[in-house]
């Protein structure tokens, strides 16, 4: 099964899965449209999870070969800019994956 954990961007361990839209998996990075949308105060954390999750709905249909492969991984470590604490979507993500039958470790 597999185990999720998460961490800023900085980490650079085994089993690290960069999930940013600057420099990460498009597949699982929310779009530059909801993060500055964000960042500049113009959506709701709650608007943002759910365009999030909308984003990651379409990206499961569409790029299923690569959640299957991230499923059948033993661990990742869901990196991104955000600090540990806040809010922020690998801890969306995350969710998803538990939904999926993944567990949920915390953050590294």
């Amino acid at each position: 099964m597999l185990k999720v954990f998460t961490s800023r961007i900085s980490y650079r361990g085994e089993a690290r899965w960069d999930i940013t839209v600057q420099s990460g998996s498009k597949v699982f990075a929310p779009s530059w449209k909801i993060v500055m949308a964000y960042k500049k105060g113009k959506i709701t954390e709650q608007e943002y999870t759910v365009a999030y999750y909308e984003m990651m709905e379409t990206s499961y249909k569409d790029h299923r070969s690569e959640w299957e492969t991230l499923l059948a991984k033993d661990k990742i470590v869901l990196c991104c800019y955000c600090p540990a604490g806040a809010f922020c979507h690998r801890l969306l993500l995350a969710k998803i994956l538990v939904k999926l039958g993944a567990e949920y470790e915390g953050e590294i």
